[in-house]
């Protein structure tokens, strides 16, 4: 669990103050990943008006990083809520790559060979830090709306740094991590300037303590709260 709190702002922007949490519960599955995530942002306007957004996702990537499903269900303060669900496969699964919504929306999007599911971008981020690597750029496919779900994903890969925190966690955080900074854009963007960076200090086992989300404007600031270790189950 990580709790959120306001960072940096610009005088232009009116949001006075950001509360919230994100959950998240990474499962082994054997023949892949499930993973659930739980978002609550709270955001206080200078008029005193109040916006709370929500979102649950459960998702499942297999092992080998080419098929991909996902359940989403999001809503905020004005407007219904929306439910929509998919899949994705990448070829040898399929002949081409291709992602299919229902519910919210019915839309096809094609991918690219290239394409990395959630899990498997992690994971080659942390092959690329553990070769010394300073920076990854990769398509990513993530459980969104068909406008947002494709993104080029830039990391730049810090040096890696002893964990001091006062929240130590047995066999979830760890001794070392390294400092990462992915700036997320469009796949079709002819603007140097990202949609949105974060920030992060990222374990050697996917475990995310630290990281910071920069719209531009403002940023919120998540850090871990707690968390506890889940047994892998017996794959034999």
């Amino acid at each position: 669990n990580c709790t959120l709190t306001l960072g940096e702002r610009s005088k232009k922007v009116h949001v006075q103050n950001v509360r919230g949490k994100i959950s998240f519960e990474l499962r082994d599955e054997c023949d892949g990943w499930s993973l659930t995530e739980d978002y609550l942002f709270q955001f206080v306007y200078e008029s005193g008006e109040e916006i709370t957004i929500l979102s649950h996702s459960d998702s499942w990537e297999d092992s080998e990083g080419q098929l991909y499903s996902f359940d989403v269900r999001e809503q905020n303060s004005y407007e219904p809520v929306s439910i929509y669900t998919g899949f994705a496969n990448l070829p040898p699964e399929s002949k081409v790559g291709e992602a299919s919504y229902a519910g919210a929306y019915n839309d096809n999007l094609k991918l690219s060979d290239d394409i990395l599911f959630p899990v498997t971008y992690t994971r080659a981020i942390i092959d690329a830090a553990e070769k010394g690597e300073k920076f990854m750029s990769k398509q990513l496919f993530v459980n969104s709306t068909p406008e947002d779900a494709l993104k080029t994903a830039s990391a730049a890969i810090g040096n890696k740094k002893p964990f001091n925190s006062d929240i130590q966690i047995d066999g979830v955080t760890t001794s070392h991590y390294w400092p990462i900074d992915i700036a997320y854009f469009k796949t079709d963007a002819t603007q140097a300037t990202p949609d949105y960076q974060i920030q992060m200090d990222l374990h050697d086992n996917g475990v995310v303590t630290d990281f910071l989300i920069d719209y531009g404007d403002f940023t919120i600031h998540a850090t871990i709260s707690d968390g506890n270790l889940i047994e892998n189950p017996d794959c034999s």
